[in-house]
């Protein structure tokens, strides 16, 4: 392209100014700032969302397992190192690790004279298909989920927030 003996382009001939290259970078760092506290917030509820899928698939492979083998199969929780076995009275099992920072904050499990802990919760599945009634609870800072076990279907119910049970107190 042609230039003045000066080295500017000619007048009338295409081009930004440096004004105009200031104005768009300043809109586009407007923007990043909108848009980046929205990006965070998405990226932390896919981690919960995340851990949920795994929680709720973890519960649904021991009732099928149950129902298939016609005998009683055991879902342990084990918070202190995010673990979740599944256990059959064949010794047959297998471990699901619950990566940080989403984590299960809670198990509440509804059983006839069980006594509660902090650290772990089961839940016994039978080959008709029933499920010990549970609450799971799930936090990534913040945020929280409630994973509603049902104990005649084994349907889990993803809930925000943390939902209160009678069998919890």
């Amino acid at each position: 392209m042609p230039t003045s003996p000066t080295g500017n382009r000619r007048p009338g001939e295409a081009g930004l100014s440096l004004i105009e290259l200031v104005i768009v970078l300043a809109l586009i760092g407007i923007l990043g700032v909108v848009a980046l506290p929205r990006v965070a917030t998405t990226l932390d509820q896919d981690r919960l969302n995340y851990t949920a899928r795994r929680v709720v698939g973890a519960v649904r492979l021991p009732r099928s397992e149950a129902i298939t083998r016609g005998e009683k199969v055991n879902l342990d929780f084990d918070l202190r190192f995010g673990l979740i076995r599944l256990s059959g009275p064949e010794g047959w099992s297998k471990k699901i690790r619950i990566e940080e920072p989403a984590r299960i904050d809670t198990v509440l499990v509804r059983h006839k004279g069980e006594k509660r802990t902090k650290n772990k919760g089961r839940l016994e599945f039978r080959p008709d298909g029933r499920v010990s009634e549970a609450a799971v609870y799930l936090r990534d800072g913040e945020k929280r989920l409630t994973l509603h076990v049902e104990p005649l279907t084994g349907r889990v119910e993803v809930l925000e927030g943390v939902v209160r049970y009678a069998f919890g107190r």
